[in-house]
């Protein structure tokens, strides 16, 4: 391994089917990982190691894989296309230093990629961009270049352009040095010759392009414009310098091309990762929480105490393996180590350089990497692994719930048990997926993220643990909100147990938009002064107890969301006085119940962000469809002949879309739908 500054942690992620598993496997190729390169069309692709994923030519589960080019050392991270898997996508953004957006060249900008482009801001990763496929039919490279400006609101610069797209050739020029590489290429197998720079028309159109391409980044980057304004013909080095800053400083977006099937410019592309992405070094810190909750800023040094972020479980027939990115210090194999979640100092069994559906042993990782450790049996996504005397804690991670769920039954009596301890499985390995079981009726409610999303976990139960049980229809999840505040104070009263209960609360219900989850606050004034050690047990009891009544709903069984409540007062029997914690608790529930009856509580439904790419003459019926579903029409953006839907509707009138726009479209049309808010239920209105 080379030193921290020549390591590129990234990702390659894009809109399903845009290319992005054979632009990683073309990467694997050239890097000598592989000697044959994998595809998705065959199932033989090296990132796509799962069976379900090399059968429906998707990537579920992000793998990672190490190689070296050049003199760089990359982890290359390869991420699901399909909005289902949103989580898999979201995760790794929290753990890369870089990421590779790639866009098919002859859609631009497609759901997928404005979700992933979101989440990458959001998480301030640095990004550049592929324009893949340019030897598909109907590639537009400006319109796709226009597509990333409009969408993105960012300046898109293109640092190549495609001057000929010719049967089995492509010759594009490089703006920086003014070099030229001629493909040509025989189904998946392609040779590059350098060319000269064109002449005539040709040559100024590119020249333009060049000036054009100068002056954005002279605007972008004040080094650069100093430069520039002595200088105005710079070189190569100049320009890549000033790139590599305007990305790391997120004020510019380069873009590449090729078309990554045909062994079309990939070796650029690679070049780019280490030339423009961040180092482990380039990116800022993060702090972890001491034992008394005081920020400790952390280090890339691997002599400071251990601090390591577990982003993945996968379930495996030897015992779970997590993939770790280790922040500071150094994990080592055979030591012991915390876990701040369960509490627990469990030992390392062995840890492994990832290679795509193989493990290579290794005996420790170092900051800034990432690696995969076995020997830790209670672990879940987002935990912190940290050194066993210093217990630092990394912030939590939250994720989205589920928003559809299906009945699962098993056919004989005796899988009920297997089934439960399978989905228990599933469950450790998919932060976004949930079961519940109900004893009476034998049924198991099956959630996630989308319709197919529950197809891979049922797929998942057969496969792996040889079940087959019975499915039903999918049915769309709920939400309760509160469409006003309201303030609580009783007295609540009653016997139970040969008990009696009496317990004074005071407490204000408000909506709270910027949360999904509730928000419990304590008032500092809530419990009686005086109170001693027992009210930090109340307390924790409050910050338990509570959000677990919320959770189960105030008025129709549902999860509350965007809630926020402030306990004001606690009081028992007596004035002054505190109840017990049983009795505490117990009138929290009830307290929840009588919100619920009195407060102006809504249902709320899920509504989809829908995208359908269609043939304009057939999208008439698709416009229609949508509406006569309840759903709203965004805006219709042509390309050519195609038209792109944009819009939104309720997901209960989404089941089976795929297939009704299939139906509509003669099978000339696509669909991509993923959530993007609740809304009060039309039932209500």
């Amino acid at each position: 391994m080379r030193e921290l500054v020549k390591q590129r942690v990234f990702g390659v992620a894009a809109h399903i089917d845009a290319g992005k598993t054979t632009v990683s496997e073309r990467m694997l190729f050239l890097a000598g990982i592989q000697h044959r390169e994998g595809r998705v069309d065959e199932g033989t692709a090296t990132m796509d190691f799962e069976e379900e994923e090399r059968e429906r030519g998707i990537t579920i589960h992000s793998a990672a894989i190490d190689l070296s080019w050049k003199d760089w050392d990359f982890t290359l991270v390869d991420t699901p296309g399909h909005v289902d898997f949103t989580i898999e996508v979201e995760r790794c953004m929290r753990v890369l230093d870089g990421v590779v957006l790639v866009f098919d060249a002859a859609c631009g900008v497609e759901a997928q990629t404005e979700t992933v482009w979101e989440q990458a801001t959001r998480h301030g990763v640095p990004k550049i961009g592929f324009l893949n496929k340019l030897d598909k039919i109907g590639v537009d490279f400006e319109a796709a270049i226009r597509s990333i400006e409009s969408s993105f609101g960012v300046v898109a610069l293109p640092l190549q352009i495609p001057f000929l797209i010719q049967g089995h050739r492509i010759k594009i020029a490089d703006l920086r040095d003014r070099t030229v590489l001629s493909y040509t290429f025989d189904h998946a197998e392609s040779q590059c010759v350098p060319e000269p720079w064109p002449e005539g028309e040709t040559a100024e159109a590119l020249e333009m392009e060049r000036s054009s391409l100068l002056e954005s980044l002279a605007d972008a980057d004040e080094l650069f414009l100093a430069d520039y304004l002595e200088d105005s013909e710079q070189g190569r080095e100049a320009i890549d310098a000033a790139v590599r800053r305007c990305v790391l400083s997120g004020t510019v977006f380069p873009v590449l091309c090729g078309a990554a099937l045909r062994g079309v410019g990939v070796e650029c592309l690679l070049d780019a990762v280490g030339s423009f992405l961040p180092s482990p070094q380039d990116r800022p810190g993060c702090d972890a929480l001491d034992a008394k909750g005081k920020k400790v800023p952390l280090a890339l040094d691997p002599k400071q105490p251990l601090v390591a972020r577990v982003f993945k479980v996968v379930a495996s027939k030897h015992g779970p393996i997590a993939w770790l990115r280790v922040h500071q210090g150094k994990l080592e194999a055979h030591a012991q180590v915390w876990n701040s979640r369960s509490q627990r100092v469990e030992r390392v069994h062995s840890l492994y350089r990832l290679e795509g559906g193989h493990l290579d042993r290794v005996e420790h990782c170092g900051p800034g990497r990432i690696v995969a450790m076995r020997g830790l049996q209670d672990l879940r996504t987002g935990d912190t692994i940290s050194d066993r005397a210093k217990r630092l804690t990394l912030p939590p991670w939250t994720f989205p719930r589920p928003v559809i769920s299906m009945a699962v039954e098993v056919r004989k009596s005796e899988e009920r048990e297997e089934l439960l301890q399978a989905l228990e499985s599933l469950e450790i390995e998919d932060p976004t997926m949930a079961f519940k079981n109900d004893e009476e009726t034998g049924q198991v409610l099956l959630s996630g993220m989308g319709e197919l999303h529950l197809q891979i976990l049922a797929s998942r139960l057969k496969r792996e643990f040889h079940l087959d049980p019975l499915l039903g229809r999918p049915t769309v999840a709920h939400r309760e909100s509160l469409r006003t505040p309201y303030l609580f104070e009783e007295r609540i009263q009653r016997s139970y147990q040969a008990k009696t209960l009496d317990v004074l609360l005071r407490a204000r219900f408000s909506p709270h938009p910027e949360e999904v989850l509730p928000v419990v606050v304590l008032d500092p004034g809530a419990f009686p002064e005086g109170s001693g050690p027992m009210k930090r047990v109340l307390e924790e009891s409050v910050l338990g107890s509570l959000p677990r009544d919320l959770e189960a709903g105030l008025k129709y069984g549902y999860p509350l969301v965007h809630c926020r409540v402030e306990l004001l007062r606690v009081e028992g029997e007596e004035e002054g006085s505190l109840p017990s914690q049983e009795d505490l608790e117990t009138a929290l529930s009830l307290m929840c119940r009588r919100v619920g009856e009195e407060a102006e509580v809504e249902l709320l439904e899920p509504w989809m962000r829908v995208e359908v790419q269609v043939p304009e003459a057939h999208l008439s019926p698709i416009l229609g469809d949508l509406q006569a579903h309840g759903g709203e029409v965004g805006g219709v953006e042509m390309r050519g002949t195609l038209a792109l839907v944009r819009g939104r509707a309720p997901l209960g009138q989404l089941l089976d879309y795929s297939t009704r726009v299939r139906s509509l479209s003669q099978g000339r049309a696509s669909a991509t739908v993923f959530f993007e808010s609740w809304r009060a239920s039309r039932s209500q209105r």
